[in-house]
């Protein structure tokens, strides 16, 4: 798990959490709902579906249902997320195909970088997209 992989990050290291798609769900989870809000710096995601996804119904049921526009995992985390003084940036394909609309990608607080042109994987491989999270943790 993800709390576990922390635990074993000693204390005193500064912990940045960067997650793709279902990934940055899992980064602000932990932070908001597993106590993750202590040991983590900041949060960035890449292409994450903070407000759900057309395209939930293509993926394995367990976790399909939780993407939903109106999935109450994704409420809770949109919902809390003014509670924790942990930053975020959300990094938005312009031309993301899986995370439809782009919008959702977005979430309600933190900075937002849009990249014109990127598709959802693309996202990971993209330069521009890479310096930005290169450049958020070198600064934060």
């Amino acid at each position: 798990s993800l709390a576990g992989l922390v635990d074993r990050i000693p204390r005193g290291a500064r912990v940045h959490l960067v997650g793709h798609s279902l990934g940055g769900l899992v980064a602000r989870w932990y932070v908001q709902e597993l106590g993750g809000h202590h040991r983590v710096v900041q949060t960035i995601s890449l292409g994450s579906p903070f407000h759900g996804t057309r395209h939930a119904h293509k993926v394995p049921v367990l976790v399909g249902r939780d993407l939903t526009a109106s999935s109450h995992v994704l409420h809770q985390l949109r919902s809390r997320a003014h509670e924790f003084d942990v930053p975020h940036t959300s990094i938005v394909g312009g031309d993301d195909k899986m995370v439809v609309p782009s919008e959702s990608a977005v979430f309600p607080v933190g900075d937002v970088v849009h990249l014109d042109g990127r598709g959802h994987n693309s996202l990971l491989y993209d330069k521009e997209s890479m310096a930005h999270v290169v450049d958020r943790i070198r600064h934060r």
